[in-house]
């Protein structure tokens, strides 16, 4: 009986897991190129079930991945938006290090310097991208040229492993152990004046969300059930 409270218990703590997973994900509908997470249960099995050091409260642990699906592209008309049609990711800098990020969004800075909404700068196959002014042309082949001249090519990288790369901040990722795999894309498809928006499907998100917390409550009134018959065999049983 005191099993099944734990069991009850760790289901109502993957259940707020969960929640504030998908809660994430809806706050994040509008974020262009954010990627979603994905709930995930992992269970502790042990050839044991009497081990001394057994925590059935941790038995089961609540986790997430995240979905690298594409999102649909938005067009902007920007000539400093762009939108990667295929796999892999833009690379950003600062002085912190590099960054990944399907987000296509750019701008000028006052030198020149393409950078996101955050200043980190965009990256090219000769490191940071500036462009003079005049009119700009993203080619077919990652190309950046301005007035017909080409200035840079845009780096776009791809990973062996793109799940072992980790979140950091809405739309971008780092890989600190350098275990994804990274690789460069030799002829990126990319789209100018488009973005890609985020893969979210709000509609699926809300569904998940009131099933959640339904299975929470759920949850919660077995554990409440469960109790009150222990109470009753403790308190009542034993006075026969």
């Amino acid at each position: 009986m005191i099993k099944g409270i734990y069991t009850s218990g760790s289901a109502m703590r993957a259940g707020i897991v969960r929640q504030g997973i998908t809660a994430n994900n809806l706050a994040n509908t509008g974020t262009a190129g954010f990627k979603r997470d994905r709930f995930v249960l992992e269970q502790e099995v042990q050839g044991t079930d009497g081990a001394p050091d057994r925590k059935l409260g941790e038995s089961v642990l609540a986790s997430s991945y995240v979905s690298m699906g594409a999102g649909p592209l938005e067009n902007t008309g920007s000539p400093l938006d762009f939108a990667l049609q295929s796999k892999g990711f833009f690379v950003v800098a600062d002085d912190t290090g590099s960054f990944y990020t399907r987000n296509g969004r750019f701008d000028r800075n006052a030198e020149g310097t393409l950078v996101d909404a955050q200043g980190r700068r965009l990256q090219g196959q000769g490191g940071d991208i500036t462009l003079p002014p005049g009119t700009i042309t993203l080619g077919d082949d990652g190309n950046l040229s301005v007035d017909g001249v080409i200035v840079d090519k845009l780096r776009v990288v791809e990973f062996t492993d793109p799940l072992k790369l980790e979140k950091s901040g809405y739309a971008l990722f780092t890989d600190p152990n350098a275990a994804a795999g990274e690789d460069d894309v030799v002829r990126p498809q990319i789209a100018q004046g488009f973005l890609e928006q985020s893969n979210v499907d709000a509609v699926r998100e809300m569904v998940e969300m009131i099933a959640t917390a339904r299975h929470y409550e759920a949850s919660s009134r077995l554990m409440t059930a469960q109790d009150q018959s222990l109470n009753h065999v403790v308190n009542d049983i034993g006075r026969v």
